[in-house]
Order: structure tokens, then sequence, then C-alpha cells
């Protein structure tokens, strides 16, 4: 039996880990944890870990293991388990929260762990190779960018770019330079483990993570739990452990990559050559195990187009407080507001059973409930006047509090809304797969309603708008398209989120292809012409 100075065992001292850990995770809110990225890592999750360690460090080699994000010591006590206290020459951790960080070093010091309370962004790195360690395991703080201040964040990314000359986008969360920073601690053919979000395979700002691991250090494994099953019972983020080793990578080199199930027993796992980690813009469809290239890019004139070559893609609406300004019609009627103020706008997708959006004789949309939105930029002086009803009713949204969020208080007056004429087109663009539906649904407008930030709203570019103007239907030919596209190649071009949440970005549904019959020759011929103006005119009609 494992036990410290005192004859403490290591099982009991894990059970009043186990214990304490549960005291703190009750004690803060999901806001807080939020807010500070505290997540605990599963003991079961941590074993599993650490038992990796056995396949890339020799046997018998000394451990000098190093976790800058502490916490409670989940990480070093699975490695007491995995390899034994004979085998750990020393052992350091970073804990910020100083509650915490006193507890682990008194749950822990007798085995041999140093905890410093401390933020270890802040910390000044080793000297020399004897100094530094040659096993990294963390799970570090999931806080997103937007918890972070901008002169933390230009902290950071100076010290990225000064260490390792490399430049980090301003929407990474602090996982991310965690991982960066720690390079400068990993000796020379050390490995390092990390349990992070998945997110950083296919987003914008994981692109320093992917670079780093596909060009810095030899990458030996990557594991994608499936987003359906979230390993925090208090986070709902998709996550991965990404292996790897501090030195240079051959050109040869092939990395594991595996899916679902556990990191010892996946249900998917295949090697394929870092080269085309390199080449590749996103990882997630590499980890998930879509490895079949796509289907050849030349169509019967030339190459199939893309959504992004016919269609501008723009975001719905962001009112920044749905309740407030979308309302039943008749409601809004009741409250006395202008009609010059209230636009209509479509409810969300699960109001809308029919794929084609019909209207009636004034535009407005034969689809229950019928909503408007309040759109107004009279000067807030100016409102008074000009309508009792409106200034009563803002008066209201001003005494809840609405002028403090975060988007109403950034426009000027607070009440003033983005301008969205309606799509001919509209795309949901986030969802599940329960049933056998598609998880994304494209829309055929024919009404005068705009739409929420709920749908990516699709405008005709001029190549488009001319073609339909010469041949009425090509459009309702392209949506036809548009409704051929399998979920596959949605996930190809999206993102997939903690809990099962499928979403596609403008950027990423542009890319999709489209395949157009042979009649719509002269669509492909102008689908590669260069970006114009967004052609607005014929939104809303029926051709």
């Amino acid at each position: 039996m494992i036990e410290n100075e005192d004859g403490q065992g290591l099982a009991q001292t894990e059970q009043r880990r186990l214990r304490e850990q549960a005291k703190f995770d009750v004690r803060l809110s999901s806001a807080e944890k939020n807010r500070l990225g505290q997540f605990a890592t599963p003991p079961a999750l941590a074993w599993d870990i650490l038992e990796l360690t056995t396949q890339y460090i020799p046997a018998g080699e000394r451990i000098r293991f190093f976790d800058p994000a502490v916490g409670t010591g989940v990480f070093f006590s699975a490695l007491l388990h995995a390899l034994g206290p004979e085998r750990i020459q020393e052992a350091m951790g970073f804990e910020v929260d100083e509650t915490i960080g006193a507890l682990s070093r008194e749950l822990w010091s007798a085995f041999g762990l140093r905890v410093r309370c401390q933020d270890f962004t802040r910390a000044h790195e080793p000297g020399t190779g004897p100094e530094k360690f040659n096993l990294i395991v963390c799970n570090p703080p999931y806080v997103r960018h937007h918890h972070l201040d901008e002169q933390t964040k230009r902290r950071l990314k100076h010290i990225v770019a000064e260490k390792l000359g490399l430049l980090v986008n301003g929407l990474a969360g602090l996982y991310c330079y965690f991982m960066l920073l720690a390079d400068v601690w990993l000796a020379d053919n050390g490995i390092a483990i990390w349990l992070v979000p998945a997110q950083f395979l296919d987003v914008n700002y994981g692109s320093v993570l992917r670079e780093y691991l596909s060009t810095r250090v030899t990458l030996h494994h990557i594991h994608r739990f499936d987003p359906k099953d979230v390993q925090f019972s208090d986070a709902l983020v998709s996550s991965c452990v990404v292996v790897f080793e501090n030195r240079p990578c051959t050109a040869d080199h092939r990395v594991k990559l595996s899916n679902g199930g556990s990191l010892t027993k996946p249900h998917r796992s295949t090697l394929i050559p870092i080269m085309r980690l390199k080449q590749a813009e996103k990882w997630g469809r590499l980890v998930a195990g879509r490895l079949v290239e796509k289907q050849a890019e030349v169509g019967p004139s030339g190459r199939w187009p893309t959504i992004g070559s016919l269609f501008e893609i723009r975001r719905g609406i962001a009112t920044g407080a749905n309740r407030f300004f979308i309302l039943n019609r008749e409601k809004a009627r009741d409250l006395g507001l202008p009609d010059e103020f209230l636009v209509p706008i479509l409810p969300s997708a699960r109001y809308i059973s029919d794929d084609c959006i019909e209207a009636d004789e004034e535009g407005w949309p034969l689809v229950l409930p019928r909503l408007v939105l309040l759109r107004c930029d009279v000067p807030r002086h100016a409102v008074r006047q000009l309508s009792p009803a409106l200034d009563e009713y803002l008066r209201s949204g001003e005494a809840s509090g609405l002028t403090h969020r975060y988007l109403l208080r950034k426009r000027k007056p607070w009440y003033r809304q983005e301008f969205r004429p309606p799509a001919p087109v509209l795309c949901t663009y986030m969802g599940r797969r329960k049933t056998s539906a598609p998880i994304f649904r494209f829309l055929r407008n024919y009404s005068k309603a705009t739409a929420a930030n709920v749908y990516l709203m699709l405008y005709p570019k001029p190549c488009l708008g001319e073609i339909e103007l010469k041949r009425p239907g090509v459009l309702d030919r392209v949506f036809s398209s548009l409704q051929r596209s399998s979920d596959e190649e949605f996930l190809d071009e999206g993102r997939t989120y903690g809990g099962g949440l499928n979403k596609v970005e403008p950027r990423e549904l542009a890319r999709l292809r489209l395949t157009l019959d042979d009649a719509d020759q002269d669509v492909l011929r102008h689908a590669a012409r260069s970006k114009f103006e967004l052609l607005l005119s014929s939104s809303g009609n029926r051709a």
C-alpha cells in the first residue's frame, strides 16, 4: 500500500480529495465556474490519461512531473496509482486559487508534490534542461476569451510571440495560452498530455495550436470523446486528449487519431501521416474518421460552384434582447406601438413545417406565430412626441436594465436594430441529431419577413440575380440543390460542441459545393465571378 511519511494511505488521501472537491464544486455557481474555468477532471478519466504514460515513457525512467493547473491534485494522485512513488523524482504544480492550492499542498506534499499558489502564466520558466520536466499532464482552465480582459490578452499574446514566435488569435481561450506557454517547461524528449476542449480542432483561433502540434513537436495521439458524451458534468463542452513529445517531427511520422468511447477503448482509431494534418485546414473531420476525399470539384462546364460563389451569407439579426424586441403582432398593436416601426420577422424553424414560406398579399409569412421586430432609429428625446406608447415601452426596457446588456450598451440609441432585408433563402445553422430529419435546414422565403440570428440569411450575388431575371426558376433549382446537401457535408465544414450541438458558420457554409444540372451551365459559368455587392432587390419576391 502506498503511504506518505505519516502512514496516510493513498486511497484514504484520494477519498479525502474527492470529498473536498465535491464541497468546492457545490460552493461555486455555474456562472462562477464558467468565469474561472474551474472544471474538475473526473478521477476515472485522470486514471485513463495517466495510463498513457506507460506507452511513451521508457520503463524505469524517473519521472519529473509538472501540472500547471494542479487543482486538488487529481493527476498527481493518478500518477501515484499508475507508476508508484518510487519512479517520481520530482513533482510540481501551480494553482492560482489559493484555497485549492493550500488544500492540494496539504493533501500531497508528504507524497512529494510541491504546490505553488500563483498564476502559471506569470511564473518564471525553468533555466536549464535538468530543471525542466519530462512529463506534463494538465486540464487547463477553460476560461473563454470574453472573460479575459484586453490587458491580459495583450500580455499573454506578447509572451507567446516572444517565446515561440507564434501569433495567437484574440478569440483564443486561456487553455490555448497554457499549452503554448508550457513549451519552455517541457524537457527535450519529454511527454505532454493535455485534456482540452475539442474546439481547437476546427475553429479559427485554434490554428495556432494546430500549427504548434504539427510543426514544433512530435504529435503522437489525439482522442476526441463523443460530443454527446460530455466528460464534465458541469460543463457542456466536447473534450479531447492530446499527447505529444518535445522533439522534432520526422516527415514520415504517423499520428494516432481516435474517436468515441473511452481513451483506452475508442470506437474508432486510425493512423495518418503528419503531413495530412499539416495540410488540413481543420482537423475535426480527420479525428472523427471522415477520411474519404471529397467529390471531384469539376462540374459539366467547370468547377462545381460553392454556396459562397452564388450567395452572400449574413447572420440574422442579433437583437440583444429577443423577448423585448420580438413581439407577437397582436400584442404589439395592443401596446399601441406604431406600425412604421414594426417589421415582420420569422419565428424559429420549429414553427415552420414546410420548407417553403409562402406569403399573403401584403408579404406577411403564412406561418404562426406572426411576429414583428421593433426597429426604430428615432433619437430617444424625439420618441415621446412621436409616440407616447413607444416611449412608455422603451422606458419599461430601461427600467429592467436592458441598456446595460452587452450588445445594447454599444448601440446608439440602445434600441437601434441591425438592418437585414428579407432573404430569399435561409439556413438553420445549429442543431442536434435527434431523428432521421436533417440537422440543418434550408428554407425558401417568399415573404417580406426578416430573420433573427437563429438563421443564416442567403442573398443572391449579382451573377445569380442576373440569371434569375433572364430565366426565372433558376433560384428555385439552386434551392433544390441546397436541400440535397447532406449532414455529412455540413459537418465536414462545421464543428461539433459538447452535448452533440452541431454548428456551421457563414464562411464554413460558403465552402459547401453545389451539384447543378447541365441545364444550368450558365450558373456554373458565372459562379466564379469576383465578388459583387449584394443583390437585394429581388429578395422576398416570388419568381
